[in-house]
């Protein structure tokens, strides 16, 4: 049988590589960089790059991509939600764990929200959110009399929102702790009197709670 492990140099030198590129996006935009500058930064040689990477855009696309995939991952709850006269059990955005990773992760964080990058991170964290809630409010009932805001609408309002309010509290040094910050977004979320399901999506419950 083939042992399909990955060479942990391999592993380490990605990983290199990777927080080289996310360095120079906190200071540069991603036109500016070189792949002299992402060498010199990761301490690799240009060779070993193109031993794993095609050429800049090839490099940039997969190791941000992976910045998202590991965030979308991270902040992933399955959990028991009711929508409408439903009890589901669904994918739903962990917000404490979102905080979590965010504040673990600054550099990252700094990219994410960084207007400098949005046609490289934000534009696609906000449209792989609209995929994910269109995934989670399509299991409601249209018909529901509880929606009384057609789902397009809620999607555009509280996703907008809720990136807002991340890209605030990174721009302010992420000073408040994950528990206050989806405490305040949990209150923003429930203070209104339309039922919104894409709402739900955005799972407030605390990490020690999930059940």
């Amino acid at each position: 049988m083939t042992d399909r492990r990955i060479d942990p140099r391999v592993v380490k030198t990605q990983r290199r590589l990777r927080r080289a590129l996310v360095e120079l996006m906190q200071s540069m935009p991603v036109g500016s960089i070189s792949v002299q500058h992402i060498t010199s930064r990761a301490n690799v040689t240009r060779g070993t790059f193109y031993l794993h990477y095609r050429d800049k855009k090839d490099f940039v696309s997969i190791t941000l991509t992976q910045v998202l995939d590991d965030f979308f991952r991270a902040v992933s709850v399955n959990d028991n939600v009711i929508l409408g006269r439903k009890l589901l059990r669904l994918q739903t955005f962990g917000v404490e764990a979102a905080f979590l990773y965010l504040h673990r992760h600054p550099a990252e964080a700094s990219v994410l929200f960084d207007d400098r990058h949005k046609d490289y991170l934000f534009s696609v964290l906000k449209k792989r959110l609209y995929q994910n809630v269109a995934a989670f409010t399509k299991q409601a009932d249209e018909n529901d009399t509880e929606q009384s805001v057609k789902l397009e609408m809620q999607q555009a309002f509280i996703i907008h929102g809720v990136l807002g309010l991340f890209s605030c509290w990174v721009a302010k040094g992420m000073k408040e702790n994950a528990v206050e910050m989806t405490d305040d977004l949990e209150q923003l979320l429930s203070h209104n009197d339309l039922h919104l399901a894409v709402s739900k999506y955005f799972n407030t419950k605390k990490i020690n709670n999930h059940s």
